[in-house]
């Protein structure tokens, strides 16, 4: 088997803050993120703006900002989301504060030589008979996903979804009380996508 990382499915920056009053944010200021003229959905509840043909999505809501690059694409931080995240924040009223922040990366794998749903099972499942002798049924698919900590929270997921195809999505979550400068959020950003495409075929391959 041949491990493959292929096109990034969609990417995300996120900050966390304990409070979000929307009412307090100035949603005109999202027109001046882009060259773009968005079209922006302000509620109460809920802030999106999106900015066509551009693939950037921003999304204020749930003591949330999200800004992501929606659609399958090459290359990591095209859309350069770590400026954009921290212009989105400086919008955010200081009533808010910032408790955590973190990234999403989706992206697919190939496994060239095996089925996906079998690379799963043959790295991570120890013994399918005997799960389907306790269940009483047959194993159809297997979706392992793994929660870990080092200077971040991860959870990570692996998911077969063609007949030697991965997606793959990591969340990195960084408990903070700041949001770090556009220039240290972009290296941690790329740092940890790197991360993760180095470590896929190790463990998909059992570091062979």
């Amino acid at each position: 088997m041949t491990v493959q990382v292929g096109n990034i499915l969609a990417e995300n920056i996120t900050v966390v803050y304990d409070r979000l009053d929307l009412r307090l944010v100035d949603a005109t200021k999202l027109k001046a993120l882009t060259e773009a003229q968005p079209v922006i959905m302000d509620t109460p509840d809920l802030i999106v703006a999106v900015y066509p043909p551009s693939p950037l999505l921003v999304h204020l809501g749930d003591r949330r900002l999200r800004v992501t690059h929606q659609g399958e694409h090459r290359d990591l931080g095209t859309m350069r989301l770590w400026e954009v995240a921290v212009k989105c924040h400086e919008i955010v009223p200081q009533e808010s504060k910032v408790i955590a922040y973190g990234y999403n990366y989706d992206l697919v794998v190939s496994t060239r030589g095996l089925a996906a749903s079998d690379a799963l099972r043959t790295r991570f499942l120890r013994d399918q008979q005997a799960f389907e002798q306790a269940v009483g049924g047959t194993l159809r698919s297997f979706a392992p996903r793994f929660v870990y900590e080092d200077a971040a929270l991860c959870d990570l997921t692996l998911e077969a979804v063609g007949a030697e195809q991965l997606k793959v999505h990591l969340n990195v979550h960084f408990v903070s009380d700041s949001l770090p400068p556009a220039e240290l959020l972009q290296h941690s950003y790329a740092e940890r996508f790197q991360r993760l495409t180095a470590v896929l075929p190790q463990l998909l391959q059992g570091g062979h």
